[in-house]
């Protein structure tokens, strides 16, 4: 598996559309409610939302492909892996 950088560029915007087997890595500069979407994903996907220091705030174990995320607390990183990673 390989850790994507996504901090920036066009990055930032694919994440893991039209990837599989990776997992991306995102920082969002500062801490804010965070919304995602899975469209153009082909599998189920994990993510971890994280705040400044690091702390998990909020998870979403398997978000299906063509859906809309929004995070209840605040996150500045996000974590997304494939599902079946988790298991």
């Amino acid at each position: 598996m390989k850790l994507l950088d996504c901090r920036g560029g066009f990055l930032r915007y694919i994440g893991l559309m039209f990837r599989r087997n990776d997992a991306a890595i995102f920082d969002f500069d500062k801490e804010k409610n965070l919304k995602i979407h899975t469209y153009f994903m082909r599998y189920d996907i994990g993510c971890y939302f994280y705040d400044e220091n690091w702390k998990v705030v909020d998870k979403k174990v398997a978000l299906k492909p063509w859906q809309v995320y929004q995070t209840f607390e605040k996150a500045r990183y996000l974590l997304e892996v494939p599902s079946q990673s988790l298991n």
